[in-house]
């Protein structure tokens, strides 16, 4: 093996070395903003049914659920 082709060799293995190390950055990258988003919507949801509970339990919950014929 020539040296021009151990060096040739070298730089293309960094290359490829660098090119992976950015894909697995950005897919960690892509996997905490979804994460974040998912945090975000269980959050909404739990204050939801809280709001939801609060009116059930202070009586409000009846007058303003019996407009729903779902709930009927």
């Amino acid at each position: 093996m020539s040296l021009f082709s151990h060096i040739t060799h070298q730089h293309i293995e960094f290359k490829l070395d660098l090119i992976q190390q950015n894909a697995k950055f950005f897919l960690e990258v892509l996997h905490a903003q979804k994460s974040n988003t998912l945090e975000w919507v269980i959050i909404v949801l739990i204050s939801f049914e809280c709001v939801l509970m609060c009116l059930d339990m202070s009586g409000v919950g009846a007058k303003f659920f019996s407009d729903f014929t779902y709930f009927q």
